[in-house]
């Protein structure tokens, strides 16, 4: 439709244009252009002919211009027919038209450049006339200007173009900070009125003319001053400047001053680029310019000087010292009795600023001597610096005097004395010696207690002391009571003689390394290792004891569990403990490694009989003997999620045992030893070591499914098999069942109450349940949580039951279709299915199909078949595979090695129901699925397939058997299978 519409606008645009066209009075070409002859323009008289009209034209005076006419835009019988062009030439201006002759010719303007050309005539027919006309001109010249500066002005006038003896005003436009002064004439003969004058009249003379307009810049004085005066120096970098000039400013404050800021006393438009720093500039203005510097007095400066130890502490009270700004100081140290000048500041002169200033003398103590060692003593940490040399005697030790010492350090090496015996003894505040390594020992011979009593010393880095000349150590470590780590280990003992008590009552110390002691010069070593009853072994190899006095060696070192001796190491007399015989230990010592080639086992029944009897024969080391290592029992009984207990049986005796459950609502429960939810019940076994427990559960609360409880026990206090964890899964704890039925609606319309409908449903259903553990039947405690159905009227169709049973509830949900053709229905169905699959040697055939069977449909309805239930009443053996199960998961699996279906030992069959359409999987369990539908007086037929894995029965040739033989172990087994119907 709006093709049509715009293909009939255009019919008739179109149309309309025809018809205009058809009414012109004169001939027309469309699609093309009448043209005029060529305009022919001279300077002599000439005759134009167009149209019948003859024009010439003149020019006074001759070289004044070149006149034209052109054709007018409207076209006769009325108005002009040419427009005439005076066209002037350079150096003329055009004055006038004038008419010399006309023939019924006139102009319409004579004064315009341009005007149009008046012709009479009529309405129609040609036009013809004649005219004569003169363009006068007349001479004019150029005004040009020029300006001194060039940035002073910009002169004009109201006409540039002038004739002789023509007037015209001129203007020298005066730039911002320039003044005129006067106009300067540069060539021609122009005469100007008032040569001082910004605006004057000038006349033209012969020729062009150049005028100049002279100007000067305007500058005003510029001048600085300071407020306080004495404040500072200001300068300015010029006097005096024009208007726009940029200067400099400078505030040069005095001493004690600092500037604050620029302030414009008089300002004429000046500006500042930043009043706020003193180096900056000022842009003029419109006059002078007065600029005042603003300064203020520096507050007075302070210089604080302090009189401090090497810690920072104050020893005098601090100086302090003002004045103002840029004023010099001077400091000087005091004398402080009992110190002396350590350091001198580099600060200690110089100026004042008005930031406080800090000058500290540094001063230490006058130092005291030991021998030649300066020592001091810091009382508030409590600690003696010792800074090197030889020192004096041990009564004259600085610890002597202050004996709360809890600290010495060692700066320097420090020579230790020949005799150092008792050198830190009692010392039982002193925690540690640092750099103990400076210490130098190569002279000392006596060590005799040096650190004895000194219960607060846990550490002893002195595992680097030159020892060579000792003779004398004994007690040297006595009675250090809380020391945990010596290193003694590369120690040359080689001329010590005397022992005694030397590491006595380090009750502690667990660790001793002294094996590689050369002790050949020693005579005693009465208790050496007397009450170190952390000590659990020691290596004494390398020790000939044979001849020494060793009483008492190793009394009360109750720990001490393993020995290593050598050949000349004996221990007789040395009152090694008793073991006491435990679960753990028998009390007696045992070789557990030889140091010669006897692989004997040497026993000693206890510590007694080891002294007297151990006589270096067979070296080695020697342990306490354990006692055959416990083995832990943990065992939890089956669990399920309706337990309301966990129960089992432990071994009672741990060290720790955890019981972890997860419940319903999410959490994790963690049961740990002493818990007094544990209740233990009979002993499992007549050492009463397992014993039986149960832990109850919360009330309301249950074991998730298929969660892991788990049992952990240990015992690392003594030896054991290893620690127990066991973990019991909790799996569902009920086995119900419940089945889709067909009920026949007029069952319904007997019934009186919802009980009698819900006793009805589960009767139909053949609803069971039976606690998996237990094998209790819960039947009884099935009840219908909610069902579609009523005992009212109902319609033919299916509805549901759900039924719930458990302490932890399992809800399971059924179909009823309910029909009221039940008693229209009419099926046949075979009552037995028989299949076989038989062993043939190499030709066995594995797959079978047994002969087709049929449902017949009796009644004029359709109706749909449903397998409902498949039971094992007798599997014979045979494992019925679920659908989509892998019989190679009953295959054992063999490492390296890929399962084949001849590694299957049990026989397993896969087992099908099958029509031309359905395909349905059989086992126990299954869930009902859908068979057929059966259209009326009709039939469909239905059959068994499947395959058999495993191993066959095989056949016995037996010539005395009727039938030539039997098979072994025949494989017979039976299946139930129930079948629904529904109408429909």
């Amino acid at each position: 439709m709006k093709s049509r519409i715009n293909h009939s606008k255009t019919i008739i645009l179109l149309t309309v244009i025809v018809v205009l066209l058809s009414h012109l009075p004169f001939h027309f070409v469309y699609g093309s252009e009448t043209s005029e002859p060529a305009n022919e323009i001279q300077n002599e008289a000439r005759v134009d002919l167009a149209r019948n009209v003859t024009i010439t034209f003149e020019t006074s005076p001759s070289e004044g211009g070149n006149p034209y006419r052109t054709s007018s835009s409207q076209m006769p019988p009325l108005g002009p027919v040419y427009t005439i062009h005076a066209n002037p030439n350079p150096g003329f201006r055009f004055v006038q038209w004038e008419l010399v002759s006309s023939d019924g010719v006139s102009i319409q303007n004579p004064n315009a450049e341009v005007t149009n050309l008046n012709t009479g005539g009529g309405p129609t027919g040609p036009i013809s006339a004649t005219a004569r006309i003169r363009a006068v001109y007349e001479r004019v010249y150029n005004l040009t200007f020029q300006s001194s500066p060039n940035a002073g002005g910009n002169p004009r006038a109201d006409q540039t173009i002038l004739a002789q003896g023509e007037t015209t005003t001129i203007h020298a436009n005066v730039s911002n900070g320039y003044r005129f002064v006067q106009w300067e004439p540069v060539s021609g003969n122009a005469t100007i009125a008032n040569r001082t004058s910004q605006s004057t009249s000038i006349t033209m003379g012969a020729g062009d003319s150049s005028i100049r307009a002279v100007y000067e810049q305007i500058t005003h004085s510029v001048s600085v001053q300071a407020n306080p005066t004495i404040g500072g120096n200001p300068t300015v970098s010029a006097s005096s400047a024009a208007q726009g000039a940029t200067i400099n400013l400078n505030a040069n404050p005095a001493v004690g001053y600092r500037f604050v800021n620029w302030q414009f006393r008089t300002q004429n438009g000046a500006t500042i680029t930043n009043s706020n720093l003193a180096n900056t500039s000022l842009r003029m203005g419109t006059g002078p310019v007065i600029v005042q510097a603003n300064y203020e007095r520096l507050q007075q400066g302070s210089v604080v000087v302090r009189y401090v130890d090497e810690e920072g502490n104050e020893l005098a009270q601090s100086d302090i010292l003002t004045g103002f700004s840029g004023e010099a100081y001077r400091t000087e140290a005091i004398e402080i009795e009992g110190w002396e000048l350590l350091v001198t500041p580099e600060n200690a002169t110089g100026v004042f600023t008005n930031i406080e200033q800090i000058v500290t003398y540094i001063y230490r103590k006058n130092q005291e001597l030991w021998g030649t060692v300066p020592w001091e003593y810091d009382e508030a940490t409590k600690t003696i610096h010792l800074y090197g040399g030889i020192a004096g005697s041990v009564s004259q030790a600085p610890w002597k005097v202050h004996s709360e010492v809890e600290t010495i350090r060692v700066i320097n090496e420090v020579f230790l004395p020949e005799n150092s015996a008792s050198l830190f003894y009692e010392l039982n505040q002193l925690k540690s010696i640092e750099d103990a390594g400076k210490f130098n020992t190569s002279g000392v011979t006596n060590m005799s207690r040096m650190f004895a009593s000194t219960t607060a010393l846990k550490e002893l880095n002195i595992s680097q002391w030159d020892v060579s000349n000792v003779t004398s150590m004994s007690y040297t470590f006595a009675w250090m009571s809380n020391l945990i780590k010596l290193d003694v280990s590369q120690w040359n003992v080689s001329n010590v003689t005397n022992m005694s008590h030397a590491f006595a009552w380090t009750y502690n110390l667990a660790d001793i390394d002294v094996s590689q002691w050369n002790v050949e010069n020693v005579t005693s070593m009465t208790n050496l290792f007397m009450s170190s009853s952390s000590l659990t072994e020691l290596d004494l190899s390398n020790w000939d004891t044979k001849n020494k006095d060793i009483r008492g060696m190793f009394s009360n070192t109750w720990r001490l569990s393993s020995l290593k001796l050598g050949k000349e190491t004996v221990i007789e007399g040395t009152r090694l403990p008793r073991i006491t015989s435990t679960t753990e230990y028998t009390g007696r010592w045992v070789l557990e490694e030889s140091l010669d080639s006897s692989v004997r086992t040497i026993a000693f029944e206890n510590s007694n009989e080891f002294m007297a009897n151990y006589d270096g024969n067979h070296p080695g080391t020697y342990v306490w003997e354990r006692s055959r290592p416990e083995e832990l029992v943990a065992a939890l009984e089956p669990l399920s999620d309706q337990s309301t207990a966990i129960t089992g049986w432990m071994t009672e005796v741990t060290d720790s045992r955890t019981i972890t459950y997860q419940n319903t609502a999410g959490q994790t429960v963690t049961i740990t030893k002493e818990s007094p939810r544990i209740k233990w019940g009979d002993y499992q076994d007549a050492d009463q070591r397992i014993r039986q427990f149960e832990i109850p559960l919360a009330e309301n609360e249950r074991l998730a499914t298929d969660t892991q409880v788990t049992l952990a026990v240990a015992k690392p206090s003594v030896e054991t098999t290893g620690d127990l964890t066991i973990e019991e899964k909790v799996i569902k704890g009920i086995d119900y069942t419940a089945n889709h039925f067909t009920l026949e609606r007029k069952k319904l319309e007997a019934l009186t109450s919802e009980a009698e409908l819900h006793e009805l449903i589960l009767k139909e259903s053949q609803a069971t349940a039976h606690d998996v553990l237990t094998q209790d039947d819960h039947s009884q405690e099935i009840k219908i949580v909610a069902t579609d159905l009523t005992k009212d009227e109902v319609d033919d169709g299916t509805y549901f039951a759900t039924f719930q049973v458990g302490n932890k509830a399992y809800k399971f949900t059924i179909g009823i279709d309910v029909s009221s053709k039940i008693h229209h229905l009419k099926v046949s169905i075979p009552t037995k299915m028989v299949f076989e699959s038989l062993y043939q040697g190499e030709e066995t055939n594995r797959d079978f199909v047994s002969p087709d069977y049929e449902i017949r449909n009796h009644s004029d309805l359709s109706v749909d078949t449903y397998v409902n239930q498949f039971i094992v009443e007798d599997d014979a053996g045979v494992t019925l595979l679920r659908e989509d199960e892998n019989p190679l998961d009953h295959a054992p699996l063999q490492e390296g090695q890929l399962k084949n279906f001849s590694d299957i030992k049990q026989p397993l069959l896969e087992l099908q129901l099958m029509t031309n359409e359905t395909k349905i999987s059989l086992y126990e369990r299954r869930s009902e699925q859908r068979l057929a539908q059966v259209a009326p007086y009709s039939s469909i037929p239905f059959h068994l397939t499947g395959r058999f894995y495993g191993p066959y029965p095989k056949w016995i040739s037996d010539d005395g058997n009727e039938q030539g033989g039997y098979y072994q172990d025949s494989l017979v087994p039976t299946y139930r299978m129930i079948l629904r119907f529904v109408p429909r």
